[in-house]
């Protein structure tokens, strides 16, 4: 018996000296778990406790069998939210694109640790629909990419989270994992949103929806204030249709941009497709962009009251034909029952001025052609030291040219370094 032991122990001491097996000393992004162990794919049947630290109140996701047991959980018991408790990534996740619904409802913070879940796949008949169908009451994400997928709902559909409300979402990434929405309020990265923050937020796959409110990064907004956000991915949807959101209501969007081209939407804007009541400032479309209804580079459709600062839009509107009712570089509508269109400083092509009326501002824009858009100075009042940056043939946000990944970074800023013309 002696002898049996002392050879495992021989064993386990040559497994440790060949990093073969044994405790991970390393920081594992930023979490060192001594009970970190390898992450393998998930089976779609097999779940396990995670390690919970009852201090700090955090559950240690190590592998996806945790991960399916963290989802498990509020999804058989609705007194189960995580109220206060942190769900930390130490691994990358792979779901292997097993059957599953998300997580009912959230109300603590899942911080991703700048760490992946991957081959993401749920298709359900329902409302409220994404790896979070629900994240409520100060709930957060932060540092999470879901990448390779497709999620499938019937509304209320995002890549990360169905339904938002009073809650957060801190560097967050879609990385082709399709989101589908059989009826309205379609997101790639949330379908609603409400009193909701979203910050550093990035899309970079398809969003289909067949209702209204089909966006880039939020479908549906009421009281979303989003900053330093983009969206890559194709946008498809019958009513508003925009390239970070939807449809707007006391929304505020800054310092984004859309490259994903609009393919459909009766109401279709590059940032926003219809709004009530909202503001877009340092912010620009350079993508082409598809209506049939109206049709702007930055918002297709104004409601109500919109406040407008240092925007442009690059991008081709095509295509100008008889379904298309009007077209703006800017704003492609402005309804007749708006109260008041505040509109100040923005930048557009030769003729838009007459295609959204007339604003009330003095200062309401300056037309320009394609060889004055690459100059700063024809770019009045804008900030080139800590916004934006220009490139060969227009400006971008000097922020983007930080993201991490190269290959993203030179997908935003080509439009304005390719030789041609955008709507060549």
């Amino acid at each position: 018996m002696f002898y049996k032991r002392l050879v495992i122990l021989s064993l386990s001491f040559l497994l440790i000296s060949c990093g073969i097996f044994g405790f991970d000393d390393s920081d594992a992004g930023g979490v060192n778990d001594p009970y970190n162990l390898p992450s393998l794919p998930w089976d779609g049947k097999t779940i396990n406790e995670p390690r919970y630290d009852e201090e700090s109140r955090t559950y240690y996701v190590t592998d996806a069998t945790h991960f399916a047991w963290i989802i498990k959980r509020p999804n058989d018991n609705d007194s189960i939210t995580y109220d206060k408790d942190t769900i930390i990534l130490v691994n990358d996740i792979d779901l292997d694109n097993k059957s599953m619904y998300g997580m009912a409802v959230f109300q603590g913070t899942l911080d991703g640790n700048n760490k992946a879940i991957s081959n993401i796949y749920i298709s359900i008949v329902y409302d409220k629909v994404g790896l979070i169908r629900r994240l409520l009451d100060n709930g957060t994400v932060k540092d999470l990419t879901i990448k390779n997928g497709s999620i499938k709902g019937k509304q209320s559909v995002g890549g990360i989270v169905g339904w938002a409300q009073n809650a957060k979402l801190i560097n967050v990434r879609n990385s082709n994992v399709t989101v589908t929405g059989s009826e309205d309020q379609v997101g790639g990265i949330v379908g609603v949103a409400d009193n909701v923050t979203i910050k550093f937020a990035t899309n970079l796959s398809k969003v289909y929806g067949r209702g209204n409110g089909v966006g880039g990064i939020v479908g549906h907004a009421t009281g979303l204030d989003i900053t330093n956000s983009v969206n890559l991915g194709e946008i498809s949807g019958d009513m508003s249709v925009g390239g970070i959101a939807g449809y707007g209501m006391d929304t505020s969007v800054s310092l984004s941009q859309n490259n994903g081209q609009l393919i459909r939407g009766l109401f279709a804007g590059g940032i926003i497709g219809a709004c009530f009541r909202c503001e877009v400032e340092n912010s620009s479309n350079l993508a082409k962009l598809m209506g049939r209804g109206s049709l702007g580079g930055i918002i297709g459709n104004v409601q109500e009251e919109i406040a407008l600062m240092n925007t442009h839009s690059y991008g081709k509107l095509f295509p100008p034909s008889a379904s298309v009712e009007t077209v703006g570089k800017i704003i492609g509508k402005v309804d007749n029952n708006t109260h008041s269109v505040y509109v100040d400083n923005y930048y557009l092509g030769d003729g838009d001025l007459k295609a959204i009326g007339k604003p009330k501002s003095n200062d309401a824009g300056a037309e320009m052609d394609s060889k004055q858009y690459n100059n700063s100075y024809n770019f009045n009042q804008w900030d080139f030291n800590n916004i934006w940056v220009m490139q060969d043939k227009c400006p971008v946000l000097k922020w983007i040219l930080d993201i991490d990944d190269k290959v993203i970074v030179e997908r935003l800023i080509g439009p304005c370094k390719k030789a041609t013309e955008p709507d060549e």
